[in-house]
């Protein structure tokens, strides 16, 4: 579980530095799970008539509809049950993989620009929408309230029923928020918290806050923001140090967890300074952009079989260290 979860980490925070305004080589989005191209995916729906509005009310309504519908049927159980705690685990750990996606399609609605050849402004993400007109304020207001909501208002929520569990001696495996805070020690069970605002500040930041900037100095800014952000991750990471400590045998009894960790984040580090060099140099597009699929591809592979001979390693010596237990019980 904590490999697919550093790695998923990794990736949504790889995602969002492929968010900023350069024109990365295609190979790029081949090395990112569930971000391949879709350009003829989105001709075919805009042919149909479906725009970015349709899929920005799509990616907030669906999962809600789905949410309430498991949370109706938890309701005929009392809420101290085996049933309830499932639903309601189950409604935490669904809102957690909404989060970025949401966050993304959101923000997206805010990120405007002209085209030449065309009056007006228009959708970054779907040229076929217009940003002018009143019927963008109730969407720019719809979007805005979604955004304050889920993108800020969940990670401050689940930092204070964490803090109200960790008050009462209650951070245990039954409480519904537990897929929260699983893999980290008790002196920081909050953590999770602060993933959810970094990537609120990333997707923030390349959307809406860069809005104005789109000349020819935009990707410079970008890159710039995206690199201070991650830079500040990785400077509390190290400092809070918040996981649960599993030894390495490899590193000399350090936290294996904490390692994973931080090498995901200063990979994502070494991402953003590819992209920074990027900005600066249109000509380097591309060899920075097949670098940037090697790190993604060097750090998948090589971080799946570290870990997973850790793991291994790990396990060998506990079943080791059982033996001579179970040998010293049958000789006395």
């Amino acid at each position: 579980m904590m490999r697919l979860r550093v790695l998923s980490t990794y990736f949504q925070t790889v995602e969002l530095t492929t968010l900023i305004s350069i024109s990365w080589p295609v190979v790029v989005f081949f090395t990112l799970p569930f971000q391949l191209p879709i350009s003829d995916v989105k001709c075919l729906a805009s042919s149909s008539g479906w725009s970015q509005e349709h899929t920005f009310y799509a990616y907030i309504y669906a999962p809600l509809l789905f949410f309430l519908a498991i949370y109706l049927n938890a309701g005929k159980a009392r809420v101290e049950s085996v049933e309830w705690a499932n639903a309601s685990g189950t409604l935490t750990v669904l809102t957690t993989l909404w989060y970025s996606p949401l966050l993304q399609t959101v923000t997206s609605m805010f990120d405007c620009s002209e085209f030449p050849g065309r009056v007006g402004r228009f959708l970054v993400s779907d040229p076929s929408v217009s940003c002018d007109g009143d019927s963008r304020i109730s969407i720019h207001i719809h979007a805005f309230l979604v955004f304050s909501i889920v993108g800020i208002g969940f990670p401050l929520y689940s930092f204070s029923k964490i803090r109200q569990l960790k008050i009462a001696g209650k951070l245990d495996a039954s409480s519904s928020l537990s897929s929260l805070y699983q893999f980290y020690n008790t002196a920081a069970p909050y953590f999770e918290s602060v993933q959810f605002l970094r990537k609120a500040a990333l997707i923030g930041m390349l959307s809406i806050f860069t809005n104005t900037n789109r000349e020819s100095n935009r990707p410079i800014i970008e890159s710039t923001l995206s690199l201070a952000i991650n830079g500040m991750y990785v400077v509390v990471l190290y400092r809070v140090r918040p996981f649960v400590y599993f030894p390495s045998s490899f590193f000399g009894n350090r936290n294996l967890y904490q390692l994973a960790e931080m090498s995901g984040a200063i990979a994502s580090l070494g991402g953003n300074v590819l992209a920074l060099v990027a900005s600066f140099d249109e000509k380097l597009v591309n060899i920075l952009g097949l670098a940037l699929a090697g790190l993604n591809v060097s750090f998948a592979v090589l971080f799946t079989i570290a870990f997973s001979m850790e793991i291994v390693r790990a396990k060998r010596f506990a079943v080791r260290e059982d033996e001579k237990r179970l040998s010293k019980l049958e000789g006395n």
